[in-house]
């Protein structure tokens, strides 16, 4: 999913005719090398399973061309609007998946979860409501390289609430990874 700025950046570049400038592409490069340094296991694995692999570059992928499908769709259109269609049509086809592969008795089943559901709701207001209005309001207002890059940074941000909430060590490569990733989204501003 680190992958997703930089593939953002070029599929902007065909399809919206976004050009980006060098110290932005640098930006977007040290944003995500530094993310890539905090996600990465103690060894990076180079025999990764194919079939692995796949689904994770078809997310990115995803990411990438919703992120140019919905800035092209907006428009000038308000960003809360566009989430709130984006939310329906996410329901509708996550309701035709579910019904498709017959998960049903599994969504009721944690539905059912009160203790659950409590923490989902709440994930639910940040992720799919806050989260993506922001992104889309993002999108409207800068290059969708950029935004992608800057929004690319949440694993740096759960650094700390992780080490605080799940009892997780601070690592000294989160750490250098982190800073890596911050100086590269500061060179968007400079």
């Amino acid at each position: 999913m680190s992958l997703a700025p930089m593939i953002t950046a070029v599929i902007g570049w065909f399809f919206l005719q976004e050009i980006l400038s060098p110290k932005s592409i640098l930006g977007i490069v040290v944003s995500v090398a530094g993310i890539m340094i905090v996600v990465a296991g103690k060894r990076l694995k180079l025999n990764v399973p194919l079939r692995g692999f796949l689904y994770a570059l078809g997310g990115a992928l995803g990411q990438a061309v919703g992120l140019i499908l919905s800035k092209k769709g907006m428009g000038d259109y308000d960003a809360v609007a566009a989430t709130q269609i984006r939310a329906i049509f996410g329901f509708v086809a996550f309701a035709l998946l579910v019904t498709v592969m017959r998960r049903w008795k599994r969504v009721f089943l944690a539905a059912g979860d009160k203790e659950g559901m409590k923490g989902i709701t709440v994930g639910a207001v940040f992720g799919p409501f806050v989260g993506v209005a922001l992104s889309l309001f993002a999108v409207q207002h800068t290059e969708t390289g950029i935004a992608s890059a800057l929004m690319a940074l949440t694993p740096i941000f759960i650094i700390i609430p992780s080490a605080i909430m799940f009892k997780e060590k601070i690592t000294a490569r989160q750490v250098i990874g982190a800073v890596i990733s911050i100086a590269g989204a500061s060179i968007f501003f400079l």
